[in-house]
Parts: C-alpha cells; sequence; structure tokens
C-alpha cells in the first residue's frame, strides 16, 4: 500500500520544435505556463511560496534559478517573478531548446486579495475564473 502524500509542486515545460533565440516568443511561452499552473494552484485551493525557472540550451546544459517568495497564486505577483528569474537566468544568449516553470513548497489556502495592488478588475478576472472553473467541472 502506498501512503497517501501531500503534492510538493506543480510545474510545466516546453521543448521547441526548433531552438531559438526569440526572447519575445519564450518570454510569451513562460508567462503562457505561469498563467495554467497559477489556475491549476488556485482550481485545487492551493498556494506557492517557491517558484522556479528552468532553461536548457542547444548544447543541452540546463540551468535554473529559483526564489521564495510570499505564499501566493496571483498571477501578476507570479508572473513578474518568473519573468524576473528568467532574466537573471538567461546570460549565455544562445539558442533555447526548452523552459520550464515550477512551483514548490505547496500549502492549503486560497488567494488572498492585496487591497493596496489588486484592482477591482483583476478580482473580477479571479472571481470568474473560478466561476468558469466550478461551472465546468459540475457539467462533467
Amino acid at each position: 500500500m502506498i501512503p497517501f502524500r501531500e503534492q510538493q509542486s506543480v510545474s510545466t515545460e516546453e521543448t521547441f520544435d526548433s531552438d531559438t533565440i526569440d526572447i519575445s516568443f519564450i518570454k510569451k511561452e513562460v508567462v503562457r505556463m505561469t498563467e495554467k499552473i497559477a489556475f491549476d494552484l488556485r482550481s485545487k485551493n492551493k498556494l506557492t511560496g517557491c517558484v522556479s525557472v528552468k532553461i536548457r540550451y542547444s548544447d543541452f546544459q540546463t540551468e535554473q534559478k529559483q526564489s521564495s517568495i510570499d505564499y501566493t497564486a496571483s498571477d501578476q505577483v507570479l508572473i513578474q517573478k518568473v519573468k524576473e528569474l528568467f532574466d537573471r537566468l538567461y546570460l549565455r544568449r544562445q539558442l533555447i531548446r526548452l523552459v520550464g516553470v515550477r512551483f514548490a513548497d505547496l500549502i492549503a489556502g486560497t488567494y488572498q486579495i492585496n487591497l493596496f495592488s489588486d484592482t477591482q478588475e483583476m478580482i473580477k478576472l479571479y472571481r470568474a475564473l473560478t466561476a468558469s472553473k466550478n461551472n465546468t467541472a459540475k457539467s462533467i
């Protein structure tokens, strides 16, 4: 019998069809991945306290940077941190084969509205995404 263990991390990575140095494209992919796994966190009522970014270059050298953060599942906070880590990590200016995003140090919890940085539009967006997810789950 396998004992139950809480999920410790959630991640995604993308291997490109061809190696690229198109930073605009790569950053869009990193943002897309971050939004996807942040949504997964919120749908599972989880928060993350650690963010990491991975790059694999065309020569298969792999580098990674991570950072501890205040627990959150907010897209705007996570995207900002992921972009910052990517900028600190991508120093070789070589073709990139793969990028990845990982959230670790997961805890149970729900996103708390930040009165100082969350706009009314962001709050409505998070509520709409949550409602959409709940409606999809009910119809399945």
